[in-house]
C-alpha cells in the first residue's frame, strides 16, 4: 500500500539535510493537524497551543540565543513570503 503522507514536504526540500526520524515526527505532527480540524478547533487556538509547546522546547534544546535565532529565521521567511497573505 503506497498511500501518500498527510503532508508531503515542500518542493526543493533537501531530504539529505534532515534530521534522523524527521519524515515520522512530520507525519505524526500532520495527523496532530489533521485530528484539530476533524475536531473544528480554530486554527488560532491550534497554533497558540503549537506555540507554547515549541518555544519552551527550543530554548531548553538550543538556549535562550539558539532560540531566538530560529524565530527570527521564521519572522523573515514570514515576512519575504508574498505568496499567503491569508489570515486563518
Amino acid at each position: 500500500m503506497n498511500a501518500e503522507p498527510p503532508c508531503p514536504l515542500p518542493l526543493g526540500t533537501d531530504e539529505a539535510v534532515l534530521p534522523a526520524g524527521f519524515a515520522r515526527a512530520r507525519e505524526l505532527f500532520c495527523l496532530a493537524l489533521d485530528d484539530c480540524a476533524f475536531e473544528k478547533l480554530p486554527n488560532h487556538s491550534v497554533l497558540a497551543a503549537m506555540t507554547t509547546e515549541l518555544v519552551p522546547r527550543l530554548v531548553a534544546l538550543y538556549g535562550p540565543l539558539g532560540a531566538s535565532h530560529i524565530l527570527e529565521t521564521l519572522a523573515q521567511t514570514a515576512l519575504s513570503d508574498k505568496s499567503s497573505h491569508t489570515q486563518q
